[in-house]
């Protein structure tokens, strides 16, 4: 069981495609990137408490098990190989050639996702539900739906307790132990899960960016600009997130 706290964070993960392509555009891709999501937990060991897929990024909230640089490990390189394959399977040409990058003279490989990782640390009970919150409502600033529980690549219904017969990628809720204070309070959850808070408004996410001192997280050497760099914005308006609209030829 995980109790969230100083100790023992979530992590809320943000990786982005490359050039910011929307290669999960289509539903059959942010199915299978679903299962893929699916795998890397199975393999890492870790926990999913929320995420969401975007057409050129996703959001990822997870238990501490392992480092961030471990979990993140897992899941964009399961997530990668998966889709490389379905690219290759269904020769979709055009977009390999669009991830394509060279490694040495003659000698190409394939990446789907920026290699700056986006790494925050929930520390409390209340910066997670801002957090999980914030996730769910990412498809409707999109203005891809109407309603946050439309879109299916997402885990607001798994917090909203209204799970489709065949939901996507259900979360590991109940590895969280909830503080006595929130025990009896799991339909308040799930009102805050979906963007409707009881009582005040949320305040600010006081949540902590990583830094270059962060070496529990990211132990392997990494450069500096790495931790550089500004948090990634993820608030894009759905003209500009569809603009490249062509990747899958």
């Amino acid at each position: 069981m995980h109790t969230i706290s100083r100790d023992a964070p979530c992590y809320y993960l943000t990786s982005v495609t490359k050039s910011r392509l929307p290669v999960f555009r289509t539903e059959e891709m942010r199915l299978l990137t679903c299962k893929a999501l699916n795998e890397a937990r199975q393999s890492g060991g870790f926990a999913l408490y929320a995420y969401v897929i975007m057409p050129d990024h996703l959001h990822l909230i997870t238990d501490s098990a392992l480092p961030a640089s471990r979990t993140l490990q897992f899941v964009n390189g399961i997530t990668s190989r998966r889709i490389i394959d379905y690219l290759k399977a269904h020769n979709h040409q055009g977009s390999l050639e669009k991830l394509r990058h060279e490694i040495r003279p003659r000698r190409y490989s394939y990446s789907v996702w920026d290699h700056h990782p986006d790494v925050r640390l929930l520390l409390t009970e209340n910066v997670l539900m801002q957090r999980v919150n914030y996730t769910h409502q990412n498809p409707l600033r999109a203005g891809l739906v109407k309603h946050v529980e439309e879109y299916r690549a997402s885990s607001v219904r798994c917090w909203s307790g209204k799970l489709l017969d065949d939901e996507p990628l259900v979360m590991n809720l109940d590895r969280i132990r909830w503080r006595r204070s929130l025990q009896n309070n799991s339909a308040n959850r799930g009102r805050q899960a979906i963007g409707l808070p009881p009582g005040a408004a949320a305040k600010p996410l006081p949540t902590v960016l990583l830094n270059v001192g962060a070496s529990r997280l990211f132990p392997f050497a990494l450069s500096p600009l790495h931790f550089a760099l500004p948090p990634l914005s993820i608030d894009f308006p759905a003209r500009a997130i569809y603009s490249a609209a062509t990747f899958y030829r």
